[in-house]
Formats: structure tokens, C-alpha cells, sequence
């Protein structure tokens, strides 16, 4: 490839994922129309990454944290179209204009989930992304100037989605593969992506990509997340959005109103039935490849189902990625300097 810098990007359902070889950012995957904000007291978090209020082609967004902490309407796109919505796009830039510089020039890999990789598809994402671009971010909230950032993006290369994971795995930080993973790129491999809407299945044989077995789910994280909002509901009758589900991943647990309430049993529930939907469809997938060794879980649900495949699945090496979240972009920067 040539001198350009690379920008890489995973957008996902709940995250976007931007990395530039040595920054990341995460922002959640939430939008809003912008509105005027008349306090900001001098306790809140004064980072740019919770304060995102910006301007895209003269309309206003609040985005990630600062559209969940302010908006109106904030908006989290679950459609199977997502990365093709016009939110998603505007996610997508103000990440990569938090890491570019202003009049760059520079190169994007990203993925699709395996039932978009199609060329029709590619190629309506690149015109999202490819040319002159220009963000500009509202410095109100954080006592200083606005600043924007114009960069051109002068190509676009996608990949499918869970491949990142396995490339961030396998090669090095220069695009080689390393010493002790030889044997594994050798052989045939499974990438299980488990994602906040879709998890991905795809089948890697000497690091050639197997078409036939590989595919996309509709299910995801989200319906773990789903059916403990309707056991919260059915304990507290009280109605909460999804993304204070998502807060208690770790916890467990929630207070309403002054009220706790234990989440466990019913994580412990809908992360068996979720595990049981996708475990259906993907067995008769690995059957098609019985020289499939091993598994590589990664993805966001990592998290909630990582350990159901080690204990489930134990005629085979299940390897569950430590940094799933990022795995996918990381690998993509990989791939980027194998190229």
C-alpha cells in the first residue's frame, strides 16, 4: 500500500470502533439531533469523547454519550440495514475525524457482516465514506473554541467483519504471522462474532475464506439484553430503555426508584436461551468443515457467552479473545500493513 495513513473502523450495533495504528476510540452507537444546552456545570466530565455535539453538512448532532445524556430522542439503530443508516454514517466520521488530521488525506478499512459482503453492498458503503469530508465540533461544553476537521477519505476497503478478529490474533504488529500461530493459520478455523444485533459465523481453511459455511445471525446480544428488560418489567412494572440493561452486564443488578433489583437469574436464563439459538444454527455450519479445530470467540458477547462454548464445546480448542470489543479494528490495521 502506499505512504497514506490508515483509519480504521468497526461499527457495530452498540460501538463504534476507530483506530488510526496507535489511538482507538469507542463511542457508543447513540444519536441525536443536537439542541442548546444552558448549564454546564463545572463537576461534569469534560472530555471530548462525552461531549460530542457536532456539525456534519450544516446539520446538528449530539452523539454517543453526551445524545444519551441529552437528547431528545436518542436514537440506537437496530435495523439488519444499520450500516448503511445515514446515523451510522455520521458515527463513522465524527470517529474518524477524532483521530485524523485536519486537510489529511487517508485510507479506511472497515467490515461488513458476512450477508452484506456482496459487491452491490461494498459499494454503497464507499460512497458513504470516500471525499472530502468536514466535522465540525462544538467547543461550548468544553470552554473552548469550535474546531473543525476536514479530511478526505481516498479509498475504502471492507472486509468480512469477524476476519479482523483472526488477523489481530495471527499476525503481528507489522502484518506477519507470528511464530506460534503458524500451525493454527494452517489449519481451519472458526470465527464466532458475537455481536449487539447479528452474530457472524465464518470459516477460515489456510487463512482462505470458506464461503459456504460462513453466515450471519440475526441474533445477538441484544436479545440477552431484551429478555432481562422483560423480567425487570415483570419485577418492577416499571418500563426502562435498553441501554440501562446494557449498564448492569457486569453488576447484575439495577436500582429503580430506590429499589434494587438482582438481574442474575435472569441473565443466567437468557444467556442459555440465546446460546441454544445460535449454537442450532452454526452446528450443522461446522459440520460442513470437519476439519475445524478450533474456535475463536470474539465480539461484544464475549462477555455474556464466552464461557457457555468452553463448557459446551469441548471436542475442540475454544479460544475466547481477551480485547473482543476491539478485536475486529485492531486486526483490520494488521491486515492493512500485511497488504
Amino acid at each position: 500500500m502506499d505512504n497514506l495513513r490508515t483509519i480504521t473502523i468497526d461499527a457495530g450495533y452498540g460501538y463504534i470502533k476507530v483506530f488510526d495504528g496507535q489511538n482507538q476510540v469507542i463511542i457508543p452507537s447513540v444519536i441525536s439531533q443536537s439542541r442548546q444546552i444552558r448549564f454546564k456545570p463545572k463537576t461534569r466530565n469534560m472530555e471530548l469523547i462525552n461531549n460530542l455535539n457536532v456539525k456534519i453538512n450544516g446539520d446538528g448532532y449530539f452523539v454517543g454519550q453526551l445524545a444519551i445524556n441529552q437528547g431528545k430522542d436518542p436514537m440506537q439503530v437496530l435495523d439488519k440495514n444499520k450500516v448503511f443508516h445515514s446515523t451510522t454514517k455520521v458515527s463513522m466520521l465524527v470517529g474518524i475525524a477524532m483521530l485524523a488530521n485536519n486537510g489529511e488525506t487517508i485510507k479506511v478499512v472497515t467490515g461488513l457482516p458476512i450477508s452484506y459482503y456482496e459487491n452491490s453492498q461494498k459499494n454503497e458503503l464507499e460512497k458513504i465514506l470516500k471525499g472530502k469530508q468536514n466535522v465540525e465540533f462544538d467547543g461550548f461544553l468544553l470552554d473552548k473554541e469550535n474546531e473543525a476537521k476536514e479530511f478526505t477519505v481516498s479509498s475504502v476497503v471492507m472486509l468480512p467483519q469477524p476476519i479482523g478478529s483472526l488477523f489481530n490474533m495471527i499476525l503481528d504488529d507489522a502484518g506477519d504471522i507470528k511464530d506460534e500461530m503458524v500451525n493454527l493459520a494452517n489449519g481451519t478455523v472458526a470465527v464466532i462474532d458475537i455481536g449487539y444485533g447479528t452474530t457472524d459465523f465464518l470459516v477460515m481453511k489456510e487463512l482462505d475464506y470458506v464461503d459456504r459455511s460462513s453466515r450471519s445471525i440475526s441474533i445477538g446480544i441484544k436479545d440477552i439484553y431484551d429478555d432481562v428488560r422483560e423480567a425487570l418489567q415483570e419485577m418492577s412494572k416499571e418500563e426502562v430503555p435498553l441501554y440501562k440493561i446494557e449498564e448492569t452486564r457486569d453488576s447484575k443488578k439495577i436500582s429503580l426508584k430506590g429499589v434494587e433489583y438482582d438481574l442474575f437469574n435472569a441473565y443466567n436464563h437468557a444467556c442459555r436461551v440465546v446460546f441454544s439459538k445460535i449454537k442450532t444454527i452454526i452446528d450443522p455450519l461446522s459440520d460442513r468443515e470437519q476439519t475445524i479445530s478450533n474456535y475463536v470467540i470474539t465480539g461484544g458477547g464475549v462477555h455474556l457467552l464466552g464461557d457457555l462454548f468452553k463448557t459446551i464445546y469441548t471436542n475442540v480448542n475454544i479460544i475466547v479473545l481477551d480485547n473482543a470489543q476491539m478485536a475486529n479494528v485492531l486486526g483490520y490495521a494488521k491486515y492493512a500493513k500485511n497488504k
